[in-house]
């Protein structure tokens, strides 16, 4: 760390100890009154909870009485009677209502016809005085599925039984989170986290981590429990209020403590800063600028030696650059020549037999003719073909980009391999998104029409993929074939200028391809299959 980097985060150290402190030891004295004050606030849901309880029961045995006395009571147990079930009427805050006999059996249903027939669970209630009622939790099933539901059953002059009630539903328990400031559920006795509950008492406290439970309601062999739940915070209001109070205070000491060091470091920052960007200058190859410090001192010393170190690395670099030249186009120089000489020994071999038949008056002089003329037309061409590739990869212009769907060229490579597509001989596969590469489309189409044609020489019965894929923020095109792969001389020592497999090779090939990804600052990369048959892959930046 800078020295001035250290003695802005003394500063700041210094400012933030004693509110730090403050904060620990308040936190440490209030977090047991913020948990009782979090109980007591629990248990005031549950008493309201309890209210609101009582209501609703009273509630309902007043709806279902004014039901168990209506005139469509008695005409549905008259339908009873004489074998008639159809009945219609109004069920004013009520879900479900319907007729049973002592043994629970469903006689007449006004909402499940359905059910008529079944068993009903609130058989469990028994009830023989004459209008008596009572209320109670059952679970009750209809088109929707299971629902917990607070029932009343009221004993009719028929014999009856009247059953009807409410269902316990999101909207009811939207209602309890909101009278009791905590969150509600429903755990049903076929539910994996019923047993856990069911010993426990009403209106008791039972904590796990950092989430408080009570349970609202567990009946006495009830088929579900009502439970609420709270997150357990760690402070109380006052306490955050103190809390923030004495961050307040340390955040205001750091800002002045921050201010105060970089009155302080100033002018050391500035010279660092200087320095810094003088570095960025070099690394970005601008040896010709010089370093300067703002004041005299240590600072315009260390400025003094940055300039030197500039310039001797500019004149290292520029001996090194022209070293890198020399022997570049040396070597470049050495292949041409071997390559130029290799055709002109059978074109001075040539001339040579053409000389002696004609001095010597052979009688198949014409035929001789022929033959060396016809070598030497070929030499000659083989020439023009090496100097006019070797003219090519001198004059590359850089590649013209723009934003290019690479389904584009892969549509003009399929149009142009039609036959062989057709045939199997050659695959095509792209996966990569429609999305845009900043992309030379005319030179990317002809670097996979030369990757194509390589691989298709390897052999007659060779076949040839193409991949298109998306790898990390990259457009990745493979082009792979099952031939006989990369002699282990070009994977060892890479791609160099006239090191070609092929008889009429120029060597020229696969370089100017690889020449044209690094103009797109993309990498080419070949290798040989596990399985046989090289590959090579082409990556683009997106």
């Amino acid at each position: 760390m800078s020295f001035s980097g250290k003695i802005r985060l003394f500063l700041i150290i210094a400012a933030l100890l004693p509110p730090a402190i403050i904060m620990v030891v308040v936190y440490i004295y209030s977090e047991k009154d913020t948990e009782k004050d979090q109980f007591a606030r629990i248990m005031e849901g549950y008493n309201r909870y309890e209210a609101f309880s009582m209501i609703e029961n009273a509630g309902l045995i007043k709806q279902a009485r004014i039901l168990a006395e209506s005139k469509a009571v008695l005409k549905s147990i008259g339908g009873i009677r004489t074998a008639q079930t159809n009945a219609e009427t109004p069920l004013p805050d009520l879900d479900f209502a319907e007729i049973i006999d002592r043994d629970g059996t469903i006689l007449f249903s006004f909402t499940r016809p359905g059910l008529i027939g079944e068993t009903q669970e609130s058989s469990r209630y028994e009830i023989t005085a004459r209008d008596s009622i009572r209320t109670g939790f059952t679970v009750e099933y209809d088109y929707g599925g299971r629902h917990a539901a607070l029932t009343a059953l009221i004993t009719l002059e028929s014999g009856y039984l009247f059953h009807t009630g409410r269902f316990l539903d999101n909207m009811y328990l939207a209602e309890v989170n909101i009278i009791t400031g905590l969150k509600s559920a429903i755990i049903f006795e076929n539910d994996s986290a019923f047993g856990q509950f069911r010993d426990y008492i009403d209106g008791q406290i039972y904590r796990q981590d950092d989430t408080a439970f009570i349970v609202l309601d567990n009946p006495s062999n009830g088929p579900f429990i009502i439970i609420g739940a709270t997150q357990l915070s760690d402070s109380s209001p006052a306490t955050s209020n103190m809390l923030l109070t004495a961050g307040t205070v340390g955040l205001l000491g750091v800002l002045c403590a921050v201010l105060f060091g970089i009155f302080i470091t100033g002018q050391a920052k500035k010279e660092i800063d200087n320095l810094i960007e003088a570095s960025n200058r070099i690394s970005a190859g601008d040896y010709k600028t010089p370093v300067m410090a703002y004041n005299e001192g240590e600072f315009s010393r260390l400025a003094d030696a940055f300039t030197d170190m500039m310039l001797s690395i500019r004149k290292t670099q520029d001996k090194l650059a022209m070293s890198e030249k020399i022997a570049a186009w040396k070597a470049i120089g050495q292949k041409v020549a071997h390559e130029i000489k290799n055709p002109l020994t059978p074109i001075e071999i040539s001339v040579d037999d053409l000389r002696r038949s004609r001095r010597e008056h052979l009688p198949d002089f014409d035929k001789i003719l022929d033959s060396t003329t016809s070598i030497i037309k070929t030499e000659t061409a083989r020439l023009k073909k090496l100097l006019d590739n070797f003219v090519a990869f001198a004059r590359m212009e850089p590649p013209q980009t723009k934003p290019t769907h690479p389904k584009d060229i892969i549509s003009k490579i399929e149009q142009l391999h039609r036959s062989e597509i057709a045939s199997g001989k050659i695959r095509i596969d792209n996966y990569f998104p429609d999305r845009t590469v900043m992309l030379d489309p005319d030179k990317i189409e002809q670097v996979l029409i030369n990757l194509i044609k390589n691989a298709r020489e390897t052999g007659p019965d060779t076949a040839v993929k193409v991949h298109l894929r998306e790898k990390g923020n990259s457009l990745e095109i493979e082009v792979s074939d099952n031939g006989p792969g990369f002699p282990e001389k070009i994977i060892n020592e890479g791609i160099r200028p006239y090191v070609s497999t092929k008889k009429e090779g120029s060597g020229l090939g696969l370089v100017i391809c690889q020449r044209v990804i690094y103009d797109h600052n993309g990498t080419m990369e070949i290798a040989n299959n596990e399985n046989g048959g090289g590959s090579v892959v082409l990556t683009f930046p997106v």
